[in-house]
């Protein structure tokens, strides 16, 4: 990953999106715009592009355009975190990884960073600590749903069935009822329920539950300037 502007940044598929103020700037004003830190309002436009890229499933599009949200402002945590997770959702784990790492180095409370990294040490098979870093997102974000979800699924596949019943439980409690996520939720809460033992089960030993796709552990439906700052 570089954020070395160079003369081949400008988007192959789309069009350049113009400040609030409609300002157009030459490669010289802009220089001179970026060292002076007026270019937020470019950045904030590409931010918001890209989030609607994502939603509407253009993974390629919605990292173009956080690309050049930091181009235009570099110092910004939730910017590299989104772009992370973007990268994340595409399979692109070595650039969300310096993305997620370098959004907590700009600020340490950054939930969706900590998330994010939750779901690459999960896929990883790295599970405690991915439950760490579901730990510090939910102390950032605890009203956040998805936080409690995957943090049960990782202390399960950790061999801690006991504290994925009760993360499961705050899920449950926590998403709306129209989100399509809670029909998994609940799936997860009655099989752990099942095959609860009298004992926690040791590391590595947990019951042959099914390992979520990420269909049904999807990031974030809502806007993720929600918290993230």
């Amino acid at each position: 990953m570089s954020d070395t502007p160079d003369k081949n940044r400008n988007l192959i598929k789309r069009e350049q999106v113009q400040s609030p103020e409609q300002v157009s700037m030459d490669e010289g004003r802009e220089a001179l715009a970026r060292r002076l830190g007026l270019t937020r309002e470019h950045a904030e436009a590409y931010y918001r592009r890209g989030l609607e890229a994502y939603e509407k499933g253009d993974l390629e599009n919605a990292i173009l355009d956080l690309s050049e949200a930091i181009y235009y402002d570099r110092g910004h945590a939730e910017f590299y975190a989104t772009r992370g997770l973007f990268h994340l959702e595409n399979n692109h784990e070595e650039e969300a990884e310096l993305d997620l790492q370098y959004a907590l180095k700009l600020s340490k409370r950054q939930w969706l960073a900590h998330y994010a990294l939750g779901i690459l040490d999960f896929r990883r098979g790295e599970y405690e600590s991915a439950v760490k870093h579901f730990d510090e997102a939910q102390k950032r974000a605890p009203l956040r749903p998805e936080i409690w979800f995957y943090r049960a699924v990782a202390h399960h596949y950790a061999g801690d069935d006991a504290k994925a019943i009760s993360d499961i439980e705050a899920a449950e409690k926590l998403f709306p009822a129209h989100d399509k996520r809670l029909k998994d939720v609940a799936a997860w809460a009655k099989e752990l329920h099942k095959n609860m033992p009298a004992q926690p089960k040791s590391a590595g030993s947990p019951p042959p539950l099914k390992r979520p796709d990420r269909a049904q552990l999807e990031a974030p439906d809502e806007s993720f300037e929600s918290g993230a700052r």
